[in-house]
């Protein structure tokens, strides 16, 4: 029904895409693929050929509703929808540097989409959050220059900070030295954070830490950074 309306009325829709994209999100959802696969093959229709349109008014929904679909339960969905977030990076800059509040752009157009790549790293899915690791690695490093210390600061403790928290609950057994200078035979398990992500997940705090600091982030930062670094140095588990 959705779809017959899209396509019936597309043309003259001048608002309401809100609504629209809406449903889209609860279908991408749906446990059955069927339902999840056409509702993101109409949004990824109306991002191609309703793009100059929807970012009139309504960009911001089509990106919230690409977020939804990043956390589809359909794995083949969820990766191409955050292929899909990247494509959109050009764009969002573009609206940041033809709004003539820089910052306020910034929270409107980055929040949504940087929060959401970070809780899709913690997906129980290796092949799901690698790939948002990933890509959310990749536009902080070459979109961060348009941050100020402040928006660094929001950005470290609202996205990245909050990732590390999935060590924490990584419901997998992890290993343990016997003894403090034997350290264990470490098979790479998938199903866990920690041994897949974890290391990545911190290397990419460190190295974004390292990269910014000119924006003069580390009074801001460092004691946080130092903090959660020794929490982890000295947890019980390798």
């Amino acid at each position: 029904c959705v779809d017959v309306m899209v396509k019936a009325r597309a043309e003259n829709m001048r608002s309401g895409w809100k609504s629209i994209f809406s449903i889209f999100g609860v279908a991408a959802m749906s446990i059955r693929q069927d339902i999840a696969q056409l509702a993101f093959n109409i949004t990824k229709v109306l991002r191609t050929s309703k793009q100059s349109a929807l970012i009139q008014g309504d960009f911001i929904e089509l990106l919230n509703c690409l977020v939804v679909f990043s956390g589809s339960p359909h794995t083949v969905i969820a990766k191409e929808a955050l292929e899909i977030i990247l494509q959109l990076t050009d764009i969002i800059n573009e609206q940041n540097a033809a709004s003539g509040h820089a910052e306020d752009a910034i929270f409107i157009f980055w929040w949504p989409l940087l929060l959401g790549l970070s809780t899709r790293v913690a997906d129980v899915r290796y092949d799901v959050r690698s790939k948002a690791l990933k890509i959310l690695t990749s536009i902080l490093r070459t979109r961060g220059q348009a941050f100020n210390a402040q928006t660094w600061g929001i950005v470290f403790k609202g996205v990245l900070f909050p990732i590390v928290e999935s060590a924490r609950t990584d419901p997998e057994i992890q290993p343990r030295s016997a003894y403090p200078a034997e350290n264990p035979q470490v098979a790479k398990n998938k199903a866990s954070w920690v041994a897949t992500t974890g290391g990545a997940a911190f290397d990419t705090i460190t190295s974004l830490f390292s990269q910014f600091l000119d924006k003069g982030i580390a009074n801001l930062l460092l004691g946080d950074l130092l903090f959660l670094l020794e929490s982890f140095i000295c947890q019980e588990q390798e």
